[in-house]
């Protein structure tokens, strides 16, 4: 348009200025007034072909910033650890927001499927192309990740040729700990997120309960044989009989899973070499005789039915946020959740170190066993990581430290990290540097890790319903183990 507009002007001078010679003579101060107007049109001509100029320079420059997008790529990731929508625990759906509002991202739709799953399940997902790009799997329960049961599979891509594509970590700013679960054959097949804290676990009590029942406030059990009695004491039962209040149960939180009873047992379940199944050995029979006397003290049908009203864990109807229990063994997310899950805030919360079988070593357990890991069904495994990468960033930790105080302890986030906003942290930040021994989740890890989660659980029930006495039941589930795991390396070799 400027071109027509500016062929349109100058012929409409030259004609003007042709016939302005010929007026010339008679008519002077026409002839100025026509050659003024015409240096006026030449100016106009001039800005309008200079702005056509950058208005063209701009939509060249538009397009190369910001391409359209020719197609979205969908990636799915599967995890039921608080993926729920109750409040403060939307934590994967507001990770996702939190990446799809990037702009870098809008290639990318991140699909979450809120499914628990058992590792049985996960192998028969994978072997028939069902499963998500991404798995999130933690614990030493359902949907457990052990990197030697499940890298010698091939269900799980290896992440070193994905690393250097990294925006938000880099491995060296982490534990050696938080690594050692995730790796073998020297290659990396998951990635340490949602937690892996400064220590885990503590004993921690309400201490109203301990000054009604007569106990020093300010101090936990100290031995195991200990917490039998404060258990017993602890507990209070209502006109009916059946428990209002329960002292401790063994088998809540932190409790739940024989990787962190071999912390507190001082008894390996298997040997360095993983090739041994131990559990016959040491304390172990010690652990389950204990267990037994705390149900059978209580009693077993009766904590059967308390735990049905009051749930594991500290979420908002769990049992030791709402008074419901005295004790609990918990890791150092849970002073943060307490301030949306607790109660009663006026509620102290006593901390300190978890009894031994050897009196007075402080063992810990460090690294975490939370994984994000890759499947070999994905066919866009870069888009994939992207995903897995950010879920490293210090953005997501702060998110999930500020919704619930769990966070992946690493150099970045340590220089961000508001410890003094939660009351309690500050001892589990302290419990690496006291500990005698620091236990990473590769200590208790195995080519057949499944299988000794399912069949320590079985012991455990058989100890605490009398089926058999504690050493029968380890006797039984190590002969068992064991040649299992001689099968596993057998097919490994």
């Amino acid at each position: 348009m400027a071109e027509k507009l500016s062929r349109r002007v100058f012929l409409h001078t030259a004609a003007t200025l042709a016939g302005g010679v010929l007026l010339a003579a008679c008519q002077p101060k026409v002839v100025e007034k026509i050659v003024k107007e015409t240096v006026e049109v030449e100016k106009i001509v001039k800005e309008t072909v200079e702005v056509e100029k950058i208005v063209k320079e701009t939509v060249i420059v538009e397009k190369e910033v910001a391409p359209p997008i020719e197609e979205v790529t969908e990636v799915t990731v599967q995890t039921a650890w608080f993926a729920q929508e109750e409040p403060g625990r939307d934590f994967w759906q507001r990770a996702i927001k939190l990446f799809s509002e990037k702009e870098e991202n809008a290639d990318l739709k991140v699909t979450l499927i809120n499914v628990a799953t058992s590792p049985e399940d996960m192998l028969t997902s994978i072997a028939g192309g069902t499963a998500p790009d991404i798995y999130h799997t933690y614990g030493g329960t359902t949907g457990s990740f052990d990197v030697e049961d499940l890298a010698p599979r091939g269900v799980a891509i290896e992440l070193d040729d994905f690393m250097p594509t990294a925006r938000y970590f880099k491995k060296e700013e982490y534990y050696p700990e938080q690594w050692e679960q995730k790796t073998w054959n020297g290659k990396v097949w998951g990635l340490p997120v949602t937690e892996g804290g400064p220590g885990c676990c503590a004993m921690s009590w309400h201490k109203r309960l301990f000054e009604a029942a007569g106990l020093d406030p300010d101090k936990g059990p100290a031995t195991w044989e200990q917490m039998i009695d404060y258990a017993l004491k602890l507990s209070i039962y209502d006109d009916d009989g059946n428990v209002d209040v329960e002292g401790f149960d063994p088998l809540d939180a932190c409790g739940c899973c024989w990787p962190n009873w071999m912390w507190w047992c001082d008894s390996p379940g298997i040997s360095e070499d993983k090739r041994t199944i131990l559990f016959n050995q040491n304390h172990w029979g010690d652990f389950l005789e204990l267990i037994a006397a705390i149900y059978q003290g209580i009693g077993v049908e009766k904590m059967a039915a308390h735990k049905l009203a009051w749930s594991y864990w500290t979420g908002h109807k769990s049992g030791f946020p709402n008074g419901k229990r005295a004790m609990l063994l918990n890791g150092y997310w849970q002073p943060g959740e307490f301030v949306s899950v607790l109660a009663d805030q006026s509620w102290e919360i006593g901390y300190d170190w978890p009894p031994n079988f050897v009196e007075g070593k402080k063992a810990m357990g460090f690294g975490g066993t939370h994984t994000l890991w890759m499947t070999s069904n994905t066919e866009q495994p870069a888009q994939a990581f992207r995903f897995m990468d950010f879920m490293m960033s210090v953005e997501v930790n702060i998110l999930n430290f500020e919704l619930r105080g769990g966070f992946v302890l690493s150099e970045p986030l340590l220089k961000v990290l508001d410890v003094g906003r939660y009351k309690g942290l500050d001892w589990f930040m302290k419990m690496r540097a006291e500990a005698d021994v620091v236990y990473s989740p590769l200590a208790t890890s195995s080519p057949i890790g499944a299988e000794v989660n399912k069949l320590w659980n079985r012991a455990v029930q058989e100890a605490i319903y009398d089926e058999k006495t504690p050493k029968q039941a380890l006797d039984d589930i190590t002969t068992e183990l064991q040649e299992s795991l001689d099968r596993a390396w057998e097919a490994m070799e």
